[in-house]
């Protein structure tokens, strides 16, 4: 069975951790990264344009992207034909291009007006979902120790000292909730033991919360 195959919006791509489990997954053989020249010309104008950032440091992480990933690329995703046309993928959204190209399971995107109807998604055996839905997904379907497992061994190759490994999870619930429970009470750091418990005792997905359990 194949893994999950994800496309990463460019509005995800620019939250440096966000991005970072993301690729520590795919790293670790756990989901299939997809990505396109398009994309990532994407992801440089929000960094140099919106964002304000050196773009010596823009093309370096595209750059980086494209040598961690080789084979992640979609040549001739820029364009889009077939039944979601006329569907504006090639101007308006390189990662929808990408995911309709690749028959990917899974678009992670912040924003969610750039796409089609859940409804036309779906003959396309095709979701969007935010970054944390998609990482709670993750952890039903991975098991929460390898979501976990996965983060530890991202932060300890970082050399991340405690005080900044829990800031770094204090950030990371703030967009996945779920997943960042699940590593905190792997990690037993300060205070999430017991939001695992809180967690555990709450009105949550069954599947989610058998999966959290685990730890």
């Amino acid at each position: 069975m194949r893994r999950l195959r994800v496309v990463l919006d460019a509005d995800v791509l620019v939250d440096a951790q966000v991005r970072d489990i993301f690729l520590a997954l795919a790293e670790a053989d756990l989901v299939e990264l997809r990505w396109s020249g398009a994309l990532l010309e994407e992801l440089r104008a929000i960094l140099v344009d919106d964002m304000g950032r050196q773009s010596d440091a823009a093309d370096r992480l595209c750059k980086a992207l494209r040598g961690a990933f080789p084979l992640g690329e979609i040549m001739g995703a820029e364009s889009l034909a077939g039944p979601l046309a006329p569907v504006p993928a090639a101007t308006d959204s390189p990662a929808l291009a990408v995911a309709l190209s690749c028959e990917a399971d899974v678009v992670v995107a912040h924003d969610r007006s750039r796409y089609p109807t859940d409804e036309v998604l779906a003959a396309r055996d095709l979701e969007v979902m935010a970054p944390g839905e998609a990482l709670a997904a993750l952890v039903e379907i991975l098991g929460a120790q390898q979501v976990a497992g996965v983060f530890e061994d991202l932060t300890a190759a970082l050399d991340v000292p405690p005080a900044e490994l829990l800031r770094r999870l204090r950030h990371f619930e703030q967009v996945a909730p779920i997943a960042a429970i699940a590593i905190g009470a792997h990690l037993d750091a300060p205070g999430y033991p017991g939001m695992l418990r809180e967690y555990l005792l709450g009105s949550r997905p069954a599947d989610a919360r058998a999966a959290v359990s685990d730890l």
